[in-house]
């Protein structure tokens, strides 16, 4: 857990709290969580700290300067689009990613031009030289259709990265095969083989449209904070 000055806009300082399940509501202006016992225990408490401690406080009102953040309102990002595969009969795939994206960037005040930072979006298509036998269970599906159809596995991955100078600062990924287990249902007329490549690409296109892109960044530099702590339910200690 990292604790974040709002008005100097930094990470202050870094938790350790392995295995904590940290509540996101401050209701009296304390952190609430369930932490472990001791700095060595595995046993969580329910506990209310105050943060930063005396100690730390102290660390960080001697900071000398605060680290800019590198991406936040009014900063420009640039957006990379390299996918080698599109949905089929969907000329405008990547357009309407493209879209999306500068959208969502728009909306918390970042605006897509050359700078510094690069929002890379890609997509890679691999065989995988795996196969599965989808048995065909009662009527439905095309008329004709076999009993039994071996599916290639073809995978489908997608990434989302943010990068500066070649170094990523922060990324997202799926792989999504057209491969699944259990039970599917065909539509009147519809193959096997057509119904897992538009659940598969369904899936890709909801990555790229409904993963949240970060609104704020700090430089790898900053990340680790002033310092770190490991924190329990009677406090932290360094």
């Amino acid at each position: 857990m990292r604790l974040i000055d709002v008005k100097s806009r930094t990470i202050s300082w870094k938790y350790d709290s392995r295995g904590a399940i940290h509540s996101p509501n401050s209701p009296d202006g304390r952190h609430y969580g369930l932490l472990p016992a001791s700095s060595e225990g595995r046993t969580l408490t329910l506990a209310a700290l105050r943060l930063p401690d005396s100690t730390v406080q102290n660390k960080i009102d001697s900071a000398l300067s605060a680290p800019e953040m590198i991406l936040e309102k009014g900063k420009t990002l640039s957006l990379q689009i390299t996918f080698a595969d599109k949905p089929p009969g969907d000329s405008q795939f990547e357009n309407n990613v493209r879209k999306h994206l500068t959208e969502q960037l728009a909306a918390a005040g970042i605006e897509v031009a050359n700078g510094p930072l690069t929002l890379l979006a890609t997509l890679e298509r691999k065989n995988t030289g795996r196969q599965m036998t989808f048995r065909r269970l009662g009527g439905g599906g095309a008329t004709g259709s076999p009993q039994e159809t071996p599916i290639s596995e073809v995978r489908i991955d997608c990434k989302l990265a943010i990068a500066q100078a070649g170094v990523e600062l922060w990324s997202e990924s799926v792989a999504v095969s057209n491969h699944k287990i259990g039970l599917t249902r065909l539509k009147p007329g519809e193959t096997i083989q057509k119904h897992l490549q538009e659940q598969q690409w369904n899936a890709v296109t909801e990555f790229f449209t409904k993963v949240p892109l970060p609104s704020h960044l700090f430089p790898e530099s900053a990340k680790q904070g002033l310092g770190s702590s490991t924190m329990s339910a009677t406090g932290s200690a360094p």
